[in-house]
């Protein structure tokens, strides 16, 4: 009887907790859209934290807009794909945006273009809701500055001089040698020239 009510009390306790880390403690904010987010290689709790002006659905049949981020191995990295797509009153309004990653670049920076690119496209569904009125933004015009034109003296060729020797020998023979080489190059937009000697 002991083993029963020890199981009984075990089993509570494991429900009980499951519930509560189960439960959603985001406050719900007025006016702002439920967004459905499917996506496995995303740090869902940094992007929540930095797009913490929508509201968030479990289920996709709640969400006023789904984002889906898929992502495919390129040659030289990934290129995630996030495709939205409006539900209710945003029905009929859909895109597709996508993010390369490069193999070079760090987890930080690939997750900062993915969640940039995510608010971008959140965007076109916030401007049609009250929150418009709190949108602030700022357009960043790069100046573009015209090419330095750098002088060589050079023009372009790299030179390379090499020397390599080596002494071996033991009382019946001995062994002296002496290696040189000569590389030189030019490489242009134009051409590449490559001599070695």
């Amino acid at each position: 009887m002991r083993t029963f009510y020890f199981i009984l009390i075990t089993l509570m306790f494991v429900v009980f907790n499951v519930n509560l880390y189960g439960q959603d403690n985001t406050p719900i904010i007025k006016d702002a859209p439920t967004v459905y987010l499917k996506c496995w290689q995303c740090d869902l709790t940094r992007l929540k934290r930095e797009i913490n002006y929508v509201n968030y659905a479990n289920q996709r049949q709640d969400a006023d807009v789904i984002v889906i981020v898929t992502s495919q191995s390129t040659g030289t990295g990934t290129k995630n794909l996030i495709y939205f797509e409006g539900q209710h009153q945003f029905t009929g309004i859909a895109d597709t945006s996508e993010v390369d990653v490069p193999d070079t670049e760090t987890e930080s920076v690939s997750d900062d273009k993915l969640i940039s690119n995510i608010k971008q496209g959140l965007l076109r569904y916030i401007i049609r809701t009250p929150l418009i009125s709190k949108i602030n933004y700022d357009v960043a015009i790069n100046n573009t500055k015209k090419e330095e034109i750098i002088l060589d003296p050079w023009d372009s060729w790299v030179f390379s001089l090499s020397m390599r020797g080596g002494f071996s020998g033991e009382s019946s023979y001995n062994r002296k040698s002496l290696n040189g080489s000569f590389r030189a190059g030019r490489v242009t937009k134009v051409d590449k020239w490559r001599f070695y000697a």
